[in-house]
């Protein structure tokens, strides 16, 4: 995990042009765990935050889940910052899986989930082709 997210934090600050030094973290050879993996997206959405081009629809988030799952106080804000601006799944096995660590899969598809999320957040929608994407009327 903290190579992957070492990449992430590099692509991240050359694509959205953000000042700073890449952090590069050294980490152990252990699974990561879900406050270790939760902490280091919430990084990366407030390092990007200066970059958004506006802010999502709320996500709902189930307290009573998230607070039965993790046990830190500071896990369970980040974790529900994440999941309100959609970067992570409402129950999603970053958010609700019982384990406090993940499978090689489980963290791919979180990182996959919050990268796209990312993308929508920092990029304008072009509105010739992507009208829809532009108003919440349905």
């Amino acid at each position: 995990m903290t190579q992957v997210m070492n990449r992430v934090d590099k692509a991240v600050r050359v694509v959205l042009k953000v000042d700073g030094t890449p952090t590069a973290r050294t980490g152990q050879a252990r699974a990561a765990t879900r406050a270790e993996m939760v902490a280091e997206f919430d990084r990366i959405m407030t390092l990007a935050r200066p970059r958004f081009r506006g802010r999502p629809i709320r996500q709902a988030v189930d307290q009573p889940l998230i607070d039965s799952r993790n046990p830190a106080p500071e896990t369970r804000a980040q974790l529900k910052r994440l999941i309100e601006w959609g970067f992570v799944g409402p129950v999603s096995p970053l958010a609700a899986d019982p384990s406090q660590t993940l499978t090689p899969q489980q963290f791919g598809d979180a990182l996959g989930y919050f990268m796209t999320r990312l993308a929508d957040v920092t990029h304008t929608y072009d509105p010739r082709f992507s009208p829809a994407n532009l108003s919440n009327d349905d």
